[in-house]
């Protein structure tokens, strides 16, 4: 996995589609499923600092601006936090590694909004054909 190639491959949409696609594709089970098993990508002794770190860091997308930000330019700021929060810890990520956190703060928020229909409304999603 490349991470600059998925950089422009997010270019051209938006943080709410990929989100309203998430939770289209999977219900709230498979979704907190998905989750889980994505820490076990993760060492162990370091899965605690990747939760506080995608809890923490879903705050910075709740800011007005993301609603209509360019995902590739969202995606590639946050990776570079990731790896940031990363070397700080003193841990060597992988592109996938990375690129995991990055799907689990994506996973966060998609859990969010399959429960809270006003913050599916704010962003503008459909969680199916008539909401």
């Amino acid at each position: 996995m490349n991470l600059q190639e998925l950089v422009q491959q997010y270019r051209g949409t938006t943080l709410p589609k990929l989100v309203e696609k998430q939770i289209q594709s999977l219900n709230k089970v498979l979704l907190l499923q998905a989750i889980q098993e994505t820490y076990h990508h993760f060492p162990i002794e370091f899965r605690q600092q990747v939760d506080a770190f995608t809890h923490a860091y879903v705050k910075n997308w709740l800011a007005p601006h993301i609603v209509t930000m360019d995902l590739g330019d969202i995606f590639k700021d946050t990776i570079q936090d990731i790896k940031g929060m990363a070397t700080q810890a003193g841990v060597s990520l992988n592109d996938e590694q990375v690129f995991d956190v990055f799907n689990l703060i994506v996973m966060k928020v998609s859990h969010f909004a399959h429960i809270d229909p006003e913050f599916r409304k704010g962003w503008g999603i459909k969680k199916g054909w008539f909401s």
